[in-house]
């Protein structure tokens, strides 16, 4: 019980340092609508929901999944997708994509609800890829309560790259399962598939 308080207390003093400085972090980018339309805009980080106001515009509008698709932001250079994440949830969430072509890959990141984008002091970081837009595997995640096992990660991850045999003969023999070495044998794969479509 002890301990849980430490936590409580912890979490309750990250919120209060990050709202300030939230409130005040606008950037530029884009969005694109849930109807495909390409928005410039800018973007305001209040505490819990993250915002954009359209250039020449005056008000500032919630970004939901329902109304927009994607967006980009200029301030960390990284496109945020909409995608249904799995864990059974029921709604899409803004996923933090790293990797784009045959094989995407997304960050869950710690800043972002599992819902609309509300904020939740302490979550960790998941990473997912998908493949042909399949539903997302997990790959990766600091999360060693609800993290799948390494070994069923590892053997999701070699399935999805079976087509290309000799990646995934030296995927199998792979010691390390860090972030950077699965996000060179992803773009590894994008790089083989783009080769033979240009064929």
């Amino acid at each position: 019980m002890k301990f849980l308080k430490i936590i409580t207390l912890t979490l309750s003093i990250f919120v209060l340092f990050l709202c300030p400085a939230s409130a005040q972090d606008i950037s530029s980018g884009y969005v694109i609508t849930a109807k495909g339309d390409t928005v410039k805009c800018e973007f305001k980080y209040p505490v819990t929901k993250l915002r954009y106001k359209p250039l020449n515009a005056t008000k500032y509008l919630k970004i939901t999944t329902d109304d927009i698709r994607e967006f980009y932001v200029n301030a960390d250079s990284s496109v945020y997708e909409a995608i249904l994440a799995g864990r059974g949830l029921p709604d899409p969430e803004f996923l933090k994509r790293l990797e784009t072509g045959a094989m995407n890959l997304y960050e869950e990141n710690n800043s972002w609800s599992l819902n609309q984008n509300s904020i939740i002091p302490g979550k960790t970081t998941v990473w997912y890829v998908d493949k042909k837009n399949k539903p997302l595997i997990e790959l990766k995640s600091e999360n060693v309560l609800f993290d799948s096992s390494r070994k069923s990660r590892r053997a999701s991850f070699i399935e999805m790259i079976s087509d290309d045999q000799p990646l995934a003969e030296k995927l199998k023999n792979e010691k390390n399962f860090d972030l950077k070495t699965l996000r060179n044998y992803i773009r590894e794969y994008n790089s083989h598939k783009t080769a033979q479509q240009n064929k």
